[in-house]
This record gives structure tokens, C-alpha cells and sequence, in this order.
């Protein structure tokens, strides 16, 4: 059940090393999904409130984007002390996604990292929050 994912999400782990252009290179297919989410999501909360909230969609697009590009910058932009607080270890910095590429673990919500834990896809019970660049 989790071959399918692998492979398609599996183009953009070719990569090891997180770098801005990285963070869009996908299969045909997860590209389609990523970048027509937008799209869906007008759709469909149209069709359920009978209305379109398009600001909220294009500011939550330019915030995805942005985190991408962030996630895979390899540079974090808090300071290290708040980054390995207990606060910052519950979302997903660059340093943290860097990991996640290295060791194809972790880092399913995105952003945050509780997801990880349920799933016991932690990348290590301390995060290491490795320098990256």
C-alpha cells in the first residue's frame, strides 16, 4: 500500500542534498496534485459554502510555497537554543527536513512534527537538527 507513494514521492528524494531548486522537483503526477491543489480546494469549498474564498486559497499557495523553498534552503532561521527547545523541535525546520532526505524518515505533516511521533517515523528521539550548509 505504500509502493505507489514511494515511487512517485521517490523522484524528489533522488536528491539528497536540500537546496531551493529540490524543493520542486517531483514526479508528473505528485506535481499535478501540488500545484492544482489550489484548484481543488476553490472547487470544492464552493461547492460546499456555495461561495469562493479566494484569498485565503492564494495566501495558504504563497505560504506552501514559501515553507517549500524554506524547508529546503538548509538554513534555519531561528536561533539554534530556540530551534532545539522543546517548542522548536515540534516543527519541521530546514535542518530538520534535511534529514528527512537523508534518511528517507520523518517529516510527514509538512510542517509540524506530531505526526511523526504517532506514526513512529520520528528521525531520532533527539533530533539532531544537523547543519546543513
Amino acid at each position: 500500500h505504500t509502493l505507489l507513494p514511494r515511487k512517485i514521492h521517490g523522484v524528489h528524494h533522488k536528491e539528497r542534498e536540500t537546496t531551493i531548486v529540490t524543493s520542486h522537483i517531483f514526479h508528473a503526477f505528485e506535481a499535478f496534485i501540488n500545484y492544482s491543489f489550489g484548484l481543488w480546494f476553490v472547487i470544492t469549498t464552493g461547492i460546499i459554502f456555495g461561495k469562493v474564498f479566494l484569498l485565503p486559497v492564494l495566501l495558504f499557495i504563497l505560504y506552501t510555497i514559501i515553507w517549500n523553498i524554506y524547508g529546503h534552503s538548509g538554513n534555519n532561521i531561528l536561533p539554534d537554543w530556540l530551534v532545539k527547545s522543546w517548542l522548536g523541535k515540534q516543527i519541521a525546520w530546514s535542518s530538520y527536513h534535511h534529514e528527512h532526505h537523508l534518511k528517507g524518515r520523518g517529516n510527514f505533516a509538512f510542517l509540524l512534527t506530531y505526526t511523526d511521533s504517532l506514526w513512529s517515523k520520528e528521525l531520532q528521539d533527539e533530533h539532531t537538527y544537523i547543519e546543513v550548509h
